[in-house]
């Protein structure tokens, strides 16, 4: 028998328990909004219990950021990669039989790695300033 996952309101301080082949959305049985899914190995407070369910919030919060800035990373390290791989490319092509295209696509992999760049450092910059 597959394990059950838990599905929480923080607005209510909810939970309801679903099988992990539980395919649907899950919404509050109290205002309705969708539940946010958690593994079954997280211990989900008393619904009376305001700080544990504040701090079970903020451990939820602080993880999903690392996450999306460690994903940042990788995304903005592979289109690095992906632009030294062609600035490679069109540096063993002889100038002579490098096509136009070739060398606007370039420009243009230049440009939004200097765009994606500075994104990235903002939310760095961002998190970095809110402490988290």
């Amino acid at each position: 028998m597959p394990s059950n996952t838990n599905y929480v309101c923080f607005d209510c301080r909810r939970a309801v328990r679903k099988p992990k082949t539980y395919r649907q959305a899950v919404y509050c049985p109290q205002c309705g909004r969708r539940m946010l899914g958690l593994s079954y190995k997280l211990a989900i407070p008393k619904q009376h219990k305001k700080r544990e369910w504040a701090a079970l919030w903020r451990l939820i919060h602080e993880f999903r950021q690392q996450q999306h800035l460690q994903h940042m990373d990788w995304w903005r390290q592979s289109q690095a990669d992906e632009v030294a791989q062609l600035h490679r490319k069109l540096q063993q092509t002889p100038r002579s039989l490098r096509s136009e295209k070739q060398v606007l696509k370039l420009q243009q992999l230049r440009q939004q790695k200097r765009q994606w760049r500075k994104q990235i450092d903002w939310v760095h910059q961002l998190y970095c300033e809110n402490g988290q």
